[in-house]
């Protein structure tokens, strides 16, 4: 183990004429201490760094971290095993994997350094363009930056209804307050947007993500209240 790092634990038997050692083993590998330590101090490193450089992102992609990971082990000649470096992720302590980014336990994103350009973003699609706010594209171009814009929704400042849209919360406060008032009868999606004064194109994708959060039920071409 000493001089291949890791190797996968029901291979030790054969190699060496004796079980994994008590406390190597990680999943499938049996993994040597230098080969642990390496790769937890080197995802450790990779995320403090990422987390100065993109203080508003919840996370570094799951990819960046295995890179770092994998960067650590060829010194030790330890084998680049999709499989052992996720399970080296996953075995860090401090460290959170959740889906696709993974963070340092302590990492929080914290708006309130910029809460003014936060409340220029809600102003930008609030107000007399709230039934028809800028796309993403659009809030990009005068002068919000993509992670601001991110790291809004992730807070609940804004609410991304789809890829391309953002809208004010308030917003889908009247919306659900229409389909409250027709919980008798239920609300078709034309009825919701001229009530609204909006387009199909908000508000279709807003009944589907009210839908996808438990605020509304559909049934056949009419929504209810959850």
């Amino acid at each position: 183990m000493d001089e291949r790092g890791a190797l996968p634990a029901d291979e030790v038997l054969l190699a060496t004429g004796a079980p994994a050692p008590a406390g190597t083993l990680l999943g499938g590998w049996a993994v040597a201490e230098p080969v642990r330590t390496a790769a937890t101090g080197a995802l450790t490193e990779a995320l403090a760094t990422f987390h100065r450089e993109h203080a508003l992102e919840e996370g570094m992609p799951l990819a960046g971290t295995r890179a770092a990971v994998a960067a650590a082990l060829r010194p030790l000649h330890a084998p680049p095993a999709p499989d052992l470096i996720d399970g080296l992720i996953e075995a860090a302590e401090d460290v959170v994997r959740i889906a696709s980014v993974v963070r340092l336990i302590t990492h929080r994103v914290d708006l309130g350094e910029r809460s003014e350009d936060v409340q220029r973003l809600r102003d930008a699609i609030g107000g007399d363009r709230e039934a028809s706010p800028p796309g993403v594209a659009d809030l990009i171009a005068a002068g919000f930056p993509a992670d601001l814009i991110e790291a809004a929704a992730r807070a609940g400042d804004v609410v991304k209804i789809a890829p391309a849209l953002v809208i004010h919360p308030g917003f889908v406060d009247r919306a659900l307050a229409v389909v409250v008032d027709h919980a008798g009868e239920g609300v078709s999606v034309s009825a919701l947007r001229e009530a609204l004064g909006t387009s199909r194109k908000f508000a279709v994708p807003l009944v589907e993500w009210m839908d996808a959060h438990g605020l509304t039920r559909r049934e056949g071409d009419l929504r209810f209240p959850r």
